[in-house]
């Protein structure tokens, strides 16, 4: 298991800066970790721009409440100077049906943590983050009830779907987009609808069940907004490959509605700029919920209850 040292901004009763160090198995654990120790109570991240830097460090601000993390993962001799205490952590089960359709509440594990307060510590900054005009969500979201109730009175499901993602891209530029679902009997996920120069040959191909950004985006049911995927080590570069297209900046959010979580909104290659902001962030959240909406409108429609899903 992998030692992290998360920087957390004004955390402690003082209202000082906070770093841990604790063992996990992937620092979006160790954050929620520190979160559950430190944060108030109830604090969630769920919608995580992510900048991560050349040293391997990642920096991470929370959209909803504007903090901004700082993780690392320690290693070499600089694990040895932390001096956390080995843990070993239980193997994950591989994942069921259920686990592809429900996201569970996180389970922290009761890990050993090194804690430093540093007071007046300006949190990190996203660096690499070139300003750009933001949009006004307000505005957005007012025409985007009407506009989703029309998409979603369509039909079929497939140009439903596209309809969603279509918005999406009208509200945040970019040279791709899909939305990928996940599959409960193969266990994996596939393409539904995409586009883009490459579309026909993506809606060809599957891809394994929590692999890459959108499979861990799908597995913890976060958003994530990542503008150089090629730092970040989850980022499945087997399907750029073989479509011959280079993905430079992801926006992937989880089609989430309540528990469930059903696939994936993503947007490829934020055109002028690859940071996406906040509020692109946040319209395109509002979007992919409605889109999980619609699917468990079709599941009641057909009849598919949860205890189909679960047998």
């Amino acid at each position: 298991m992998a030692v992290f040292e998360v920087f957390m901004p004004q955390s402690d009763a003082a209202g000082n800066d906070v770093t841990i160090r604790l063992q996990s198995d992937n620092w979006l654990n160790a954050l929620q970790a520190g979160l559950s120790t430190y944060g108030k109570s109830g604090v969630s991240v769920q919608n995580l721009l992510i900048d991560i830097q050349q040293d391997g460090s990642i920096n991470v601000s929370d959209s909803k409440s504007g903090r901004v993390f700082r993780i690392r993962e320690l290693q070499g001799e600089v694990l040895k100077a932390a001096a956390v205490p080995a843990q070993h952590a239980p193997a994950h089960p591989a994942p069921s049906k259920e686990s592809i359709l429900r996201v569970a509440a996180m389970q922290m594990p009761d890990t050993p943590m090194e804690v430093m307060r540093a007071p007046h510590v300006q949190a990190p900054s996203m660096a690499r983050q070139a300003p750009v005009r933001d949009i006004d969500v307000d505005a957005a979201l007012a025409d985007l009830f009407e506009a989703t109730n029309e998409i979603a009175s369509g039909s079929p499901q497939k140009a439903v779907l596209e309809g969603f993602m279509n918005l999406a891209e009208k509200y945040v530029h970019c040279e791709a987009a899909s939305i990928i679902l996940s599959d409960i009997n193969r266990l994996d996920m596939y393409f539904e609808t995409a586009s883009g120069p490459a579309k026909n040959e993506l809606l060809k191909l599957r891809v394994p069940y929590g692999m890459g950004i959108v499979g861990f985006s799908v597995m913890h049911g976060v958003s994530l907004a990542i503008s150089d995927v090629n730092r970040d080590p989850r980022f499945y570069a087997e399907i750029s490959k073989k479509l011959n297209f280079k993905t430079r900046s992801i926006l992937c959010v989880p089609l989430k509605n309540q528990e469930r979580v059903y696939g994936a909104l993503e947007l490829i290659n934020k055109k002028a700029n690859d940071s996406f902001t906040p509020g692109e962030m946040n319209v395109v959240e509002y979007i992919a919920h409605r889109a999980a909406e619609y699917l468990q409108q079709e599941f009641d429609r057909v009849g598919l209850s949860q205890a189909d899903l679960d047998a």
